[in-house]
């Protein structure tokens, strides 16, 4: 298997090809691990317009640079193909995403179609991010549009998520969830009924959750992740957290409002609609969220097994 992770600088794609390179039990290989100390070492190259030297990723040098890195790296990939073992991929792949030759290229070299995985990240989250590791390559960088998906076909994840839950993604966009054999002794049982999580088991609507904490900092004048510290928590758990007393309640109604209103994207996960006709939420926030994000997921609307706040 050949996995491709692809993004801006900042995404956080080396985080997240790291952690599936572990768990696929893969190679990584990295473009700025296999190109980048090679030129550091080499220093600062020579100017032939001007009388300051520039740094290697500056784009007076990219039509020369970009080729031969990417070469590089598709050279190293070429012996893994030949050695018959599999990679997970690291790079911006800019150019690649666009199709045309340089995918092309890629294709050649993996010897087959790439799984690819692109980190989808608004400019200001790049921006922040780079600005706090401070890496002298960010200051040359030429970002594409953030607002234009790869024209290959190619799973999108939010680079706002936390790592585990890109993890959980791609690894089920791959097929390689835990399964349960057919001959298991669960399935010769009869259940009246069964008690859900509802995000992550039923539906994800992580990246709205995300959206919608992140207007509810900024209509509160906050500044940072809310949910950093707090996936998993109930709402009214964490906004006790970060909030004084006597402003809780009145945001713990408004994220409620944003999050039924923010269902753009939520999705429903596989085996989802195949197998629930009717379901039931416990919690009377879960209730409204669920039954504003049902168009969306072409679900049924809950029921309700009666009131208890988040």
């Amino acid at each position: 298997m050949i996995v491709v992770v692809a993004g801006a600088a900042g995404s956080g794609k080396t985080t997240l090809g790291r952690e599936l390179a572990r768990a696929l039990r893969l190679p990584l290989l990295d473009l700025d691990t296999i190109t980048n100390p090679l030129l550091d070492g080499l220093g600062a190259v020579t100017d032939p317009d001007g009388a300051e030297p520039l740094h290697w990723n500056d784009a007076k040098l990219r039509p020369t640079m970009r080729p031969a890195r990417y070469a590089a790296l598709r050279a190293v990939l070429a012996d893994q193909r030949d050695s018959g073992v599999g990679a997970v991929l690291v790079a911006p792949f800019t150019a690649e995403l666009r199709g045309g030759a340089e995918w092309d290229a890629l294709v050649e070299a993996a010897g087959v179609v790439p799984k690819v995985v692109w980190l989808h990240a608004d400019a200001a989250t790049l921006a922040a991010r780079r600005a706090e590791r401070g890496a002298e390559r960010d200051t040359h960088i030429v970002d594409p549009s953030t607002d234009t998906p790869p024209a290959i076909e190619h799973l999108s994840i939010e680079a706002a998520l936390s790592t585990s839950q890109q993890l959980a993604a791609v690894q089920r966009a791959l097929g390689l969830g835990r399964t349960i054999k057919a001959s298991a002794p669960i399935f010769d049982q009869v259940f009246a009924a069964g008690l859900f999580d509802l995000d992550g088991t039923l539906i994800d609507s992580t990246p709205a959750v995300n959206r919608s904490w992140a207007q509810l900092a900024r209509e509160y004048g906050l500044e940072g992740d809310l949910l950093a510290a707090g996936h998993g928590q109930p709402a009214a758990q964490l906004l006790a957290a970060i909030f004084p007393p006597e402003q809780v309640a009145g945001a713990l109604a408004r994220i409620i409002e944003i999050e039924a209103d923010e269902v753009a994207d939520v999705i429903a996960l596989p085996g989802r609609r195949r197998r629930w006709r009717r379901w039931v939420t416990t919690r009377r926030r879960s209730s409204r969220v669920a039954r504003d994000s049902s168009p969306a997921t072409g679900s049924p609307p809950p029921g309700s097994c009666g009131p208890r706040s988040s």
